[in-house]
Formats: C-alpha cells, sequence, structure tokens
C-alpha cells in the first residue's frame, strides 16, 4: 500500500543540504558521539523499495546523504523537495585528502587486499587503520567481536566502510552497537576509487558533471554495472509511483 505520510526524504533520513552533513560528522567527531551515515544512491533506494526491512535500518542513520542524480529527482519529483548531491567519494575527498574537518583518525573497513595496500600508500599510514576482512556472502557472517575489538582498540573518529551496498549498511547496523564510538559511514566504491589502481578510477570530472558516473562505470564493468541499471530502472519506476503525491 501506497505511505502517503511519509516522503522519499523521511524514508530514507536524506539530509537537506551538504553542509548539515558535515556539521553533524565534525560535532559528533567533537562530542565523541556514535553515528551511522549511510550514503544513498539508486541501488541503496531501490533496495529499500525491494525490502522495507533494509529501509528501516536506512532510515536509522544518524544523517544520511543523496549519492546520485536519479534519487535527487525522485525527492524533487514526488515532494518538490530539493536537496543536495553529496556523493561518498566526495565525502571522503573532503574529509581525508581536503582535511576538511582537522586532523582526524580514520578506520578503513572493507575493499580487498590489493585495495587496502593501494589506500596505504595513497593515503598514508599516520592516524590511519586498515583491515580487509575475510570475504562473506552475508552480513552476518562477519565476526563482529573481533572487528569492533579492533576499531576500538583503535579509538577512531570515522569508520569508513566500503563493503559494496547492500551488505556495507548492514555491517555498520551490527556494528554500532559493539563501538565505544566513532562515526560509522559506508561509502561503497570510494575505497577502490582512491586505491591508485588504474583499473578503479574514478570518472573524469566531465562524467561527473554531466551524471554519467555510471557510464563510466559501465565501460570499467559492463556485465555486472548494465544488470544492475537495469534492475535499478525497473524499481526507481516503481518508486516513483510509490511516492509521488
Amino acid at each position: 500500500m501506497k505511505n502517503r505520510n511519509q516522503s522519499i526524504q523521511e524514508n530514507y533520513n536524506l539530509s537537506f543540504s551538504k553542509e548539515r552533513t558535515i556539521n553533524t560528522i565534525d560535532n559528533a567527531v567533537k562530542q565523541s558521539k556514535k553515528s551511522k551515515i549511510y550514503v544513498v544512491n539508486a541501488h541503496i533506494f531501490c533496495e529499500g523499495i525491494i525490502d522495507p526491512t533494509y529501509q528501516e535500518l536506512i532510515k536509522q542513520g544518524t544523517i544520511n546523504t543523496c549519492d546520485g542524480i536519479n534519487v535527487k529527482r525522485l525527492v524533487k519529483w514526488t515532494s518538490g523537495i530539493d536537496i543536495d548531491l553529496f556523493p561518498g567519494p566526495d565525502m571522503f575527498q573532503e574529509i581525508i585528502q581536503d582535511n576538511r574537518l582537522g586532523p582526524l583518525k580514520h578506520f578503513f573497513l572493507g575493499g580487498s587486499l590489493a585495495v587496502s595496500k593501494g589506500l596505504k600508500e595513497v593515503l598514508g599510514e599516520k592516524d590511519k587503520e586498515y583491515y580487509s576482512p575475510p570475504f562473506v556472502r552475508k552480513a552476518e557472517e562477519f565476526d563482529y567481536e573481533h572487528i569492533a575489538s579492533l576499531i576500538n582498540t583503535q579509538q577512531p573518529d570515522i569508520i569508513w566502510v566500503g563493503l559494496g551496498a547492500p551488505k556495507q549498511e548492514k555491517v555498520i547496523h551490527y556494528l554500532f552497537d559493539k563501538l565505544d564510538k566513532g562515526v560509522l559511514v559506508g561509502v561503497g566504491a570510494a575505497f577502490n576509487f582512491f586505491s591508485g589502481i588504474n583499473s578503479f578510477k574514478r570518472a573524469p570530472e566531465i562524467y561527473r558533471k554531466l551524471h554519467l558516473e555510471w557510464l563510466f562505470r559501465l565501460f570499467q564493468e559492463p556485465k555486472r554495472i548494465a544488470s544492475r541499471q537495469l534492475r535499478n530502472l525497473k524499481y526507481l519506476i516503481i518508486g516513483y509511483i510509490k511516492y509521488r503525491k
């Protein structure tokens, strides 16, 4: 049944502005307050349409950002709300490489061993810890006690989770209560983009300005991205029908 009381922005707890997101992270770090941030792209939005339990998990984020023009457009078309785009890789760059919030301690959870090694070479090791967990098919199969112990020992300000949706959002959810402090942020492919590995390069700026980053990734991983784009198109349409006024 169509939910007429909740908009997309409300059901996915989307931040209206980039600055509000940055300020939320800054305040949480300064107060040593645990927080979780989900970066909602079309794939995550569609997973929420398919699985209401997953959508409810996303809604519980302290504050979430909009990553992707299709989600931004759907919010605008269905409720008239114009929200900022703030993709995970952009947040990653601003906070880590551009030092937007000053010196912080970071923990990187996810990525292959090769990606973790690349990140370490690009970003360095000062105030940074990297952990590439053994592959599991389901988020429930991770050893959360072990992961939480690693993180709590380091006491990082921000825990970046790069395990791909919908797994990484579930990992953040399961891990949250086991941590002493820290802002958990799911950033998907950002680890790959900033690893320095040529085959994982992020789309050039012209693609991003034209909102065609998906097309660049299609060239990199044609089978996987094509399948995902077709699936997402179906559920974006379903989402529009569900949430339109």
